[in-house]
């Protein structure tokens, strides 16, 4: 009878035990609990977008204002730095260097995304972003 009290009890520790959720630090997260976002919400990123992005004199002398990249990914770290910066335009568009320099700026600027409560590493999309630009 001890025997199979004994048994009974090491396989419902056993149980309890697998219960424990893990969240693995070395993995970059595609799917979270909350998503990581600039700090201040949307109004500041707003804020921010328009003080800091420079149209490249390039584009501007191309005429090719309207070749933006409609997809911008990166990465936000669980510290909420920003690295492996990628937009959807690789063929040399006149903005990728300035998209990467603008996302640059706002290293350290993110809340990172949660998973059980904790800070991960997380892939962030910027996608079908609206750039009205005012010309004089």
């Amino acid at each position: 009878m001890k025997f199979i009290f004994i048994l009974c009890l090491l396989f419902f520790c056993g149980i309890v035990t697998a219960q424990k959720k893990t969240v693995p630090v070395n993995k970059v997260y595609t799917k979270v609990d909350v998503e990581a976002e600039f700090k201040g919400g949307a109004s500041v990123w707003a804020r921010f977008l328009n003080k800091n992005l420079q149209v490249p004199k390039k584009c501007v002398d191309n005429d090719e204002l309207d070749n933006f990249p409609s997809a911008i990914t990166f990465i936000v770290r669980r510290n909420g730095s920003v690295d492996s910066i990628k937009t959807n335009r690789e063929d040399g568009s006149c903005w990728n260097s300035e998209i990467v320099r603008f996302i640059k700026l706002t290293d350290g600027m993110w809340n990172p995304a949660l998973i059980h409560g904790k800070a991960v590493d997380s892939y962030y999309k910027l996608a079908n972003m609206c750039v009205k630009f005012e010309t004089e």
